[in-house]
């Protein structure tokens, strides 16, 4: 059972008051867990929005969860100019099956793939990650269901499938995704924008 209770409909059962507890409680979670410092959360009852500001190994941090348990987007800033891997998991592939309306693509393991016209340079820039970080990025996007891991030129975007209304064990879900999307770019060689 997750922190928000082992039902949908629980949750939505309960007062905004209730709500906003329980989600500060799990970010709370969610900063322990992953190390998250320097932390500032703010809200906004109105559009049922919290925003989570902080420091995660040093790089700038910022997540936004709108109906209190909807994450929006995942952003890590950092200074550094590198090329982009974008990948992306869609449980609805197969090993070799793509979207149709999808641009020129290549599949990275089942369901995962880069696309574009770039999508072959963004794969052999992914190669340079250590073979086992590389195969720890694929099983994790697909048991954590990460629907985007982006590594940018200045910053790491993330967006995942699921609420973590729906996630067992969500504030641990949550971490392991922030520490990897770290990982990766400390591998790709950024840093946080105070060390240059």
């Amino acid at each position: 059972m997750g922190l928000f209770g082992d039902k949908p409909k629980g949750w939505k059962a309960r007062s905004d008051k209730e709500r906003i507890q329980t989600t500060n409680g799990f970010l709370d979670g969610v900063v322990a867990k992953a190390g998250i410092t320097d932390v500032v959360v703010a809200h906004e009852p109105e559009r049922q929005l919290v925003a989570l500001r902080g420091k995660l190994e040093g790089f700038p941090l910022e997540l936004e969860l709108s109906n209190w348990s909807r994450i929006n987007e995942v952003t890590l800033r950092y200074h550094s100019e590198l090329e982009w891997i974008c990948l992306e998991y869609d449980p609805e592939l197969g090993s070799t099956t793509l979207p149709e309306d999808a641009e020129p693509q290549l599949v990275v393991a089942p369901g995962v793939y880069l696309e574009g016209d770039d999508a072959a340079k963004e794969l052999l820039d992914f190669q340079q990650l250590s073979a086992s970080l590389q195969r720890r990025v694929l099983d994790d996007m697909v048991r954590l269901r990460i629907k985007y891991f982006w590594s940018r030129r200045v910053d790491f975007i993330v967006s995942v499938h699921d609420e973590a209304v729906d996630v067992p064990e969500n504030e641990r879900w949550l971490a392991t995704i922030l520490k990897l999307a770290a990982e990766v770019s400390r591998a790709r060689g950024a840093v946080p924008p105070q060390a240059v």
